[in-house]
């Protein structure tokens, strides 16, 4: 558990406010986290209870984030099916050490501007 003075935080929540997901996406990802193959936004759907077209614009912004996968699979009868699934877990790991250390600059350097301002 991660803890400041005014909140704690699981590794839901950890997950979830350092790529800046919504409820909905959080959801996805953690079902897609657990899953070890590639899902249809179909079956994303029926496995979670979403409805279809919520779990498309959910996944739009898991791909825009670049922490989930889109695969497309052509179909013999014609067509394509796109399959998603998250990017390597070590790959999301260091994306997320990423922005918690770039936040973490961020917050030294307006702690040195509240600080310098008092001199």
């Amino acid at each position: 558990m991660v803890s400041l003075k005014c909140k704690q935080m699981d590794s839901k929540e950890l997950i979830q406010c350092t790529f800046g997901l919504t409820k909905t996406e959080l959801k996805i990802f953690l079902f897609l986290l657990k899953n070890k193959r590639s899902v249809s936004g179909n079956d994303i759907a029926q496995e979670i209870g979403l409805d279809r077209t919520t779990v498309q614009k959910s996944m739009k912004g898991l791909l825009d984030r670049d922490i989930v996968l889109r695969k497309q699979l052509n179909l013999d009868s014609g067509g394509y099916l796109f399959l998603y699934c998250v990017k390597h877990k070590d790959e999301l790991k260091t994306q997320m050490q990423n922005i918690i250390h770039n936040w973490t600059v961020n917050v030294e350097s307006q702690l040195d501007k509240v600080f310098e301002e008092e001199k």
